[in-house]
């Protein structure tokens, strides 16, 4: 399905469900960048591999740049950072070049890159001289262990991103664990491919982009990866009648009456990219597959009875997962803050046409979040739709495959009799309790999980007086046992504890917070 293109305005990418814009560093900030021709880079991979070598030797690493205060923000139109270092080191006018897309005077360019040439970099398609100076044409960033090659700020049509928020997103709601066949689907820079990479066999990258697809090749060359297969064209069409065992898909899914940033506009209306998208990325998984697909969605009100039509008939079971909702104008401004620095008046103009598009459409609520299937040949598949309090931190993957793991026990007929079994609770959680004071006495709040640090930020709040027998679960006793014995212990019907617990175990165990221990094993 071919992507149609037109004019419009540039916007900025942030992370899906973050409304508020980060704020520009107080030292530093560079000026939005004058558009300039996306120049091809080169993937020689000799070079490359000695300046990936160079880079890591003089700490232009995650944790490097953390030390030295010069991490940039994730914003990727915001170069600030809280001290600028400048002390004339290979580390530190690296990191202006590189990280921060700042000229250097060219001696200190010619000694910081150690057996590389100025005319290497310049052959390598990253810097261009200017009279005394050296000046970026490409940003170099480390992310996770990987150096990361994307375009600088600019407003052209076929720019690409490099490790900005919606991309680590998605890098964090990616399954990882070993398979043959990996897929990234819009792959920009490659920063997905590149992590599959490291647990799959072979990866495919697609990109619509011949610019994206140039950028991926030369990430693989930069990281020493040869199991990357990079391939120009639109949709899944470069992969038809292809299977796969993951599929990881950041699709230009934003909905609005433009279309002509290639990263940002699928070409069609409202959220028929990201509906287009869940279904494509199903019909391709092999059995036991697993996609994962970020997308924003139209909904009234209920976000998750407007999605769930999207999985069902997919063959596939379907995690839901969604963590902010927000109206036509939060919107509309989220995806123009650029403009706005740039053209305040552009930026009105821009936001009161997407906004008369909302109105136009009867489009009141925009969700955003992600989608994970598995494919699984069953008489029936399951759906489970969770809301996330906050956007995923760290690496969620084993915690997702335990909401998998969850999901098939609660739809099996071992769940039946839930307490026919022993649960255990999960680590990494907190519970917090309150107590409110009312009328001369205290009354005990409801209890809520949360996962810590990090995850998915998914929530559970249980009734307090079911808590004594969720403290007390562990692999050696039945749930049936614990509940008889804590009725006894109360004076109280069996019945009673019976109802607390049935329901507070069910939510505890599809939030993950809990597993079971079927028939005690």
């Amino acid at each position: 399905m071919p992507r149609p293109t037109g004019d419009h305005t540039f916007v900025i990418d942030q992370a899906p469900g973050r409304v508020t814009p980060r704020r520009c560093g107080e030292r530093y900030t560079a000026p939005f960048v004058t558009p300039h021709s996306l120049n091809a880079p080169s993937a020689d991979r000799a070079r490359l591999v000695s300046l990936a070598e160079h880079l890591t030797a003089i700490g232009f690493t995650e944790d490097g740049l953390r030390t030295s205060g010069s991490s940039p923000a994730r914003d990727p139109w915001s170069f600030a950072s809280g001290d600028l270092a400048a002390d004339g080191s290979p580390l530190s006018v690296v990191t202006r070049l590189f990280a921060h897309g700042v000229a250097v005077e060219r001696p200190l360019a010619e000694a910081a890159f150690g057996t590389l040439s100025i005319a290497d970099l310049e052959d390598l398609g990253l810097i261009a001289r200017a009279d005394h100076l050296v000046r970026p044409l490409r940003l170099i960033r480390p992310y996770q262990g990987l150096f990361i090659g994307s375009d600088l700020p600019g407003s052209q049509t076929e720019i690409v991103l490099g490790a900005v928020p919606a991309s680590v997103t998605l890098a964090r709601l990616t399954i990882r664990k070993p398979a043959a066949r990996a897929l990234d689907l819009g792959t920009g820079c490659g920063l997905q491919a590149l992590l599959l990479a490291r647990h799959a066999s072979r990866v495919t990258a697609i990109d619509i982009n011949p610019h994206a697809t140039e950028l991926a090749s030369f990430n693989a060359a930069l990281n020493s990866l040869d199991n990357i297969d990079v391939r120009e064209g639109s949709w899944f069409g470069p992969v038809d009648g292809e299977r796969f065992d993951i599929i990881a898909c950041n699709p230009p899914y934003v909905i609005s009456p433009d279309n002509q940033f290639t990263y940002r506009d699928g070409g069609l209306a409202r959220d028929h990219v990201s509906r287009m998208v869940i279904g494509e990325s199903a019909a391709h998984l092999a059995e036991g597959g697993l996609a994962t697909v970020l997308c924003n969605w139209i909904h009234d009100g209920d976000w998750a009875a407007a999605i769930r039509p999207w999985v069902e008939q997919t063959g596939c079971d379907a995690l839901i997962l969604h963590y902010a909702t927000v109206d036509p104008v939060s919107y509309a401004t989220r995806w123009n803050m650029a403009l706005r620095a740039r053209d305040r008046q552009a930026f009105e103009t821009t936001v009161q046409r997407w906004v008369d598009y909302f109105v136009r459409e009867r489009i009141e609520k925009i969700a955003f979040g992600g989608v994970i299937l598995r494919r699984r040949d069953a008489a029936s598949n399951w759906v489970r739709a969770l809301h996330m309090s906050q956007g995923a931190e760290g690496s969620c993957s084993d915690q997702i495959l335990r909401l998998f793991d969850a999901a098939d026990f609660l739809e099996s007929p071992r769940s039946r009799d839930l307490f026919d079994h022993a649960y255990a609770l999960v680590d990494r959680h907190r519970i917090d309790q309150t107590l409110s004071y009312t009328g001369g006495q205290y009354s005990v709040a409801p209890a809520i999980f949360r996962s810590v640090p990090g995850g998915l930020g998914l929530e559970a709040t249980i009734d307090a007086r079911a808590l004594e027998v969720v403290l007390e679960c562990n692999r050696n006793r039945r749930l049936r046992d614990l509940v008889e014995s804590t009725a006894h212990d109360r004076g109280v019907p069996v019945s009673e504890v019976t109802a607390l617990a049935g329901d507070t175990v069910r939510q505890l165990v599809e939030k993950g917070f809990m597993v079971p221990a079927v028939n005690g094993n």
